[in-house]
């Protein structure tokens, strides 16, 4: 058994389900943070499947991991200097975004569709039974058509919290943000960007889900659970001590 307690998927089964836009949940070492979130490829997601990941998490906040500079090129930048970082873990959190094409962007389909611009694609989903319609009449391209996404596709800030990686990768820092960058690369996802949520407690308030809590909700829709051990693991990273 590891040191997590409980079992652990095989890091390439996790990798076909991202390339298929379904949700894996990652646990990083227990003596950092010690949690587990969903992670699901930012291009692939689907209203469907971003409602999926709100009503298992049990929270509102949407993370979208990112490199550095592509987040800088898709116009986010930091919240603050790094020099006035404060976070606990010196996350590199950005100004927050949303689809220029809805209305509040709180919906799952508005966030998702959020989500998949800031993965490169721009996908016109429409209205869904008694929802509220898109506004495409602010369409930058004069096509309703799928197609590459641009900057000028959202409006800034937002309720999706773009989070930058580390440049140096895993050999920096190893939390979820550099391990879901590098799983969306190993996966073949270019830009490899991902939505994020971290998984709460389903009861204690004080609390984020356990590492058995984590592993019977994977096993009842089916998920891969794995780790970030596993991904330095692959990449001949040496894991850091907590």
């Amino acid at each position: 058994m590891n040191n997590y307690g409980v079992k652990l998927d095989s890091l390439d089964d996790a990798l076909i389900d991202i390339q298929q836009g379904k949700p894996i949940i990652l646990m990083d070492n227990p003596g950092r943070e010690g949690e587990g979130d969903f992670l699901v490829s930012a291009a692939k997601i689907t209203p469907t499947t971003m409602k999926f990941v709100l009503d298992n998490a049990k929270g509102a906040f949407i993370a979208i991991f990112m490199p550095e500079d592509y987040a800088t090129q898709f116009g986010l930048p930091g919240q603050v200097d790094a020099s006035d970082n404060q976070e606990s873990s010196q996350t590199n959190f950005r100004l927050t975004t949303d689809t220029l094409y809805g209305h509040s962007g709180c919906s799952a389909a508005e966030r998702a569709q959020t989500a998949n611009i800031l993965g490169g694609r721009f996908v016109p989903y429409q209205t869904g039974e008694n929802g509220r319609p898109f506004d495409y009449s602010r369409l930058v391209s004069g096509e309703l058509e799928e197609r590459a996404s641009t900057p000028e596709d959202l409006v800034r800030p937002g309720h999706l919290v773009p989070i930058a990686g580390n440049p140096q990768g895993l050999y920096a820092r190893q939390g979820h943000t550099e391990s879901g960058i590098e799983l969306m690369k190993l996966a073949g996802i270019n830009p490899p960007v991902v939505v994020d949520m971290e998984i709460l407690h389903p009861d204690d308030p004080y609390k984020m889900a356990s590492p058995a809590q984590l592993r019977g909700l994977a096993d009842q829709y089916d998920l891969k659970v794995i780790s970030i051990s596993q991904i330095c693991d692959r990449l001949g990273v040496e894991e850091k001590k907590f």
